[in-house]
């Protein structure tokens, strides 16, 4: 069996796949620096370290200090049963998949129409299991139900996961418990909403008529598309609403993946002349290509930072919203999904430090 194999197969097992990709390179290298670890991987290295972090906390491999942090791994056993307690599972999954597979193939298109919400729901979980960071649900409690195995999977792979939990006195909210193992935060709106699914906004799963005569989906891949389904996310069906259930850290590093979502906590910190350190990783405007930006938060701007006294809404950050970070190669203003007029377009804001 190649490498490439063998990752798909640890996948399978339950492994994330920078997880598995790190312990198939770790079992070709023998020991490995983290370093040449991410390089021999293909995993990035700003995620290498939480990888083998989470290796390491299910006993799969073990780390030490030398002149770099060194990997190795231990006894394959503990995987190797691990993956045997799957086999169970995934003959249980036989019935299911000759159920599943007279259902529409996707499409190669960048968008689609479906007739089935069924289908919307399969392509939905499958762009979960290869979401890289960023996870944003419309869901029905019921609906949760039905992605429970995995929305888990992701938020113990370290996905950041936002739920809108559409319900109005028919079907019992999940408790805090619950929802502290399958999202970082949820909100409710109690009332009748649409199924909709922003992964990484890039790939979108949506249906209007759920069980309904008229009822079909949409299946997108398209960041332009998705930006707009994610104003339509942030307006409609988070915004307004209650928060259910809050995990977000409140300490470094706090991660953000809209800007408009940083802004009004990190002007805030330097309102009260807090010196704040970041981490962003995106791409450049002029050529598309990925880049990672290290340095300190000089300045936030935003169309309506001047229209009104108080706390900033949702309509001050409707227009332009930008940070303006400095590092040691120059200074680089940063703006949201689909910016025109910043040096960066970012996919992920980290807050890394923060000094009084």
């Amino acid at each position: 069996m190649d490498s490439e194999r063998l990752v798909s197969v640890l996948k399978s097992g339950g492994l994330s796949r920078y997880q598995a990709q790190a312990y198939v390179a770790l079992l070709e290298l023998g020991t490995a620096s983290a370093g040449d670890l991410a390089d021999a991987s293909g995993v990035p290295q700003p995620r290498i370290y939480d990888v083998l972090r989470d290796l390491e906390a299910d006993g799969y491999v073990e780390t030490y200090e030398g002149e770099t942090l060194q990997a190795r791994i231990h006894d394959p056993a503990a995987l190797v049963s691990d993956l045997s307690t799957r086999i169970a599972q995934f003959q249980s999954a036989t019935d299911e998949i000759e159920h599943r597979w007279t259902e529409p193939e996707p499409t190669g298109q960048e968008a689609a129409i479906v007739a089935q919400f069924e289908t919307v729901l399969t392509r939905t979980i499958e762009f979960i299991e290869d979401a890289n960071n960023y996870v944003q649900l419309s869901v029905t409690p019921g609906q949760i139900e039905q992605l429970e195995p995995t929305l888990r999977a992701a938020h113990e792979d370290g996905i950041y996961v936002q739920l809108a939990i559409h319900s109005f006195g028919e079907d019992e909210l999940p408790d805090e418990e619950y929802l502290a193992g399958i999202c970082t935060e949820a909100r409710v709106r109690e009332r009748p909403a649409a199924f909709l699914a922003l992964i990484d906004q890039q790939q979108v799963g949506y249906a209007l008529h759920v069980d309904s005569p008229s009822e079909y989906g949409m299946l997108i891949d398209d960041r332009g598309l998705a930006y707009v389904f994610s104003w339509f996310f942030s307006t409609m069906l988070w915004e307004l609403w209650d928060t259910h259930y809050d995990g977000r850290s409140s300490d470094p590093p706090i991660r953000y993946f809209e800007i408009r979502r940083a802004i009004p906590e990190i002007e805030a910190l330097l309102e009260e002349g807090a010196t704040v350190r970041v981490r962003i990783t995106g791409q450049w405007v002029d050529s598309r290509r990925p880049c990672q930006l290290v340095g300190t938060v000089t300045e936030v701007s935003y169309e309506g930072e001047h229209l009104d006294e108080g706390p900033i809404t949702l309509r001050d950050l409707v227009g332009r919203a930008s940070l303006v970070v400095e590092t040691d190669g120059g200074t680089f203003s940063v703006g949201g999904i689909g910016t025109h007029l910043e040096d960066v377009e970012t996919d992920q804001i980290v807050v890394e430090e923060i000094e009084p």
